[in-house]
C-alpha cells in the first residue's frame, strides 16, 4: 500500500511539473520607435479571413505587448497600426520580441531568438531591395526592341536579378522547409518570363507555372493570407490570356488550383469553397456549380470502381517504361507512336472527361515551348470519327483501333486523364494526370 501511494505522489508531481512547462499564453512584446498613441491591434488570419487577437495600450518610446493563447495555432500574425499600416509576424508557439522604427519598419525590424522571424524579414530586406531594380527594367525592355543594343543589356541585367533572387532564397530556406517562413516564402515566389516572348507567350508562361508548388497541399498555409493572395494573383491571368471568353479561363485555373491542392482533401475543400463562393460573386453562376460539383480531390475521370483506384495506381510508376508501339488514324493517314526522330508528348485525355479537356489546353497554353523543342504532340483517343490536324499548334488528334486501344490500357491503365512524355526510344520519360504534376518535373 505504501508502494503504491509513492507511485501515484511521483506520477502526480510529473504531472505537476509537465503543467508547469506548457505555458498559457505567449508574449509578444514591440517597440516601433516613432509610434504615437493611436490603437495597435494584433490579428490573425485563416484562409480568406482576419480576426482581431488581441489590443494593447502604446506605451512609452511605442512600447507594446500582447498576449496570444497557447491553444493559438501557428501561423501568420498581423500587428496593425496607424490606421492601415502594419507588421506581419510568424507565430510559433513561442515568445516573440522585437524592435524597429516607423519610419523603417522592415529595414530597421530586430528580433530577440526568433529565428522564422528574422529569415523572413532578411527576404523581405532583400525583395524590397531587389524588386524595384526588377520592376524598372521590365517597364523600360517594353519601351525597346528586340533588335535595340539596349534591350540586349537590359535583358541581361534583368535576368541576372531573377537568377539573384532565386540563388538568395533558396540558399536562405535551405534545410528549413519545414519552417513557416520558409513556407510564406514559397508562396511569394513567382516564376519569371523571359522578356523575348510576346505578352501573351509571358502570361501564359506564368499562368502555366504559377502553381509549381508541392505546398498548395500543405494545410498549415490556411493560417496565413498567403494562399488567398495567390490564388488571386493566379486568376489575374485571366483576362489577360482570355479576354474575349474569360469564364473559360476561370474554368482552366480553378481546376489547376484544385490540381494543385489535390493532395490535401481538406485543402481541397476549402480551395474549391473559396473558389465557388468567390465566382458566384462576380455572377458566374454555372461556373461555381461547375466547381462545386468537381470530384475532391481533383483530377481524375476513372470510374471509382476501376482497379487502377483500388490498388491506388501511381503514374509514377509508368516512368523508364516502354510505351507500346501502335499506329493510330488522323486527318493525313496512318502515325505510328511513338516518334523514332522527336520527343513525343501524348495527351490520352479519356471520354467526356473534364479535367482531361484542362490538361489538353494547359498542353494547348505552352504550343510555343513545344514548337521550339520539336517536340510531337498528339491527342489520343478511341473516339469514333476522324482525327484532326491542329497544324497551328501542331498538335495532332488521333484515334485509336481496338488493338491500339488494349496495348495503351493494358500499358496505363484505365484512369484517365494521362499526360505521358516519350523519348524516340520509346521509353515514357514523365507520366503525369495533370499540368500541376506535369509542370514539377519538367521545369
Amino acid at each position: 500500500m505504501k508502494f503504491r501511494f509513492v507511485i501515484l505522489l511521483l506520477l502526480s508531481q510529473a504531472t505537476a511539473a509537465s503543467g508547469q512547462d506548457i505555458p498559457e499564453f505567449f508574449n509578444i512584446s514591440g517597440c516601433i520607435r516613432g509610434l504615437d498613441s493611436s490603437g495597435i491591434y494584433l490579428r490573425e488570419f485563416h484562409f480568406d479571413e482576419e480576426f482581431v487577437t488581441d489590443s494593447a495600450t502604446i506605451g512609452k518610446d511605442g512600447c507594446f505587448h500582447f498576449r496570444i493563447s497557447a491553444r493559438k495555432p501557428a501561423g501568420h500574425y498581423r500587428i496593425q497600426f496607424g490606421g492601415r499600416r502594419f507588421l506581419d509576424l510568424i507565430f510559433s508557439h513561442s515568445d516573440i520580441s522585437f524592435h524597429t522604427t516607423i519610419k523603417q519598419p522592415i529595414d530597421s525590424i530586430s528580433f530577440e531568438n526568433s529565428p522564422e522571424n528574422e529569415i523572413y524579414y532578411r527576404y523581405l530586406r532583400f525583395r524590397l531591395k531587389s524588386q524595384p531594380r526588377i520592376e524598372n527594367l521590365r517597364k523600360q525592355l517594353k519601351d525597346f526592341s528586340p533588335d535595340d543594343p539596349f534591350f540586349n543589356m537590359a535583358r541581361n541585367e534583368y535576368l541576372s536579378l531573377i537568377g539573384q533572387e532565386k540563388s538568395f532564397t533558396e540558399a536562405l530556406i535551405a534545410g528549413e522547409t519545414d519552417q513557416f517562413s520558409a513556407k510564406l516564402i514559397k508562396l511569394d515566389r513567382e516564376p519569371p518570363a523571359d522578356p523575348l516572348l510576346s505578352l501573351k507567350e509571358r502570361l501564359s508562361f506564368q499562368f502555366s507555372h504559377y502553381l509549381d508548388k508541392e505546398i498548395f497541399s500543405d494545410t498549415s498555409i490556411l493560417r496565413s493570407n498567403a494562399l488567398s493572395a495567390r490564388i488571386i494573383s493566379y486568376l489575374s491571368f485571366v483576362t489577360g490570356i482570355w479576354h474575349d471568353d474569360p469564364e473559360k479561363g476561370f474554368r482552366l485555373a480553378s481546376i489547376n488550383l484544385l490540381a494543385a491542392a489535390s493532395g490535401s482533401e481538406a485543402m481541397s475543400h476549402a480551395v474549391a469553397g473559396y473558389l465557388a463562393a468567390g465566382f458566384k460573386r462576380l455572377g458566374y453562376e454555372s461556373l461555381a456549380g461547375e466547381i462545386g460539383r468537381l470530384p475532391i480531390p481533383c483530377c481524375s475521370c476513372a470510374n471509382p470502381g476501376s482497379e487502377d483506384k483500388k490498388n491506388g495506381m501511381k503514374h509514377a510508376n509508368l516512368m523508364g517504361r516502354k510505351f507500346p508501339s501502335i499506329t493510330a488514324i488522323g486527318s493525313s493517314g496512318t502515325v505510328s507512336l511513338p516518334s523514332r526522330s522527336n520527343t513525343t508528348l501524348l495527351i490520352i485525355p479519356g471520354r467526356d472527361c473534364i479535367a482531361g479537356q484542362a490538361l489538353t489546353e494547359n498542353v494547348m497554353l505552352m504550343k510555343p515551348h513545344f514548337n521550339k523543342a520539336g517536340t510531337e504532340v498528339y491527342i489520343l483517343s478511341d473516339l469514333k470519327g476522324s482525327g484532326r490536324q491542329e497544324s497551328e499548334i501542331r498538335a495532332i488528334s488521333l484515334r485509336m483501333d481496338e488493338a491500339g486501344r488494349k496495348k495503351v490500357q493494358h500499358f496505363s491503365g484505365s484512369e484517365v486523364p494521362l499526360l505521358l512524355e516519350i523519348d524516340p526510344d520509346g521509353t515514357v520519360r514523365k507520366a503525369a494526370a495533370s499540368w500541376i504534376e506535369f509542370a514539377k518535373q519538367q521545369f
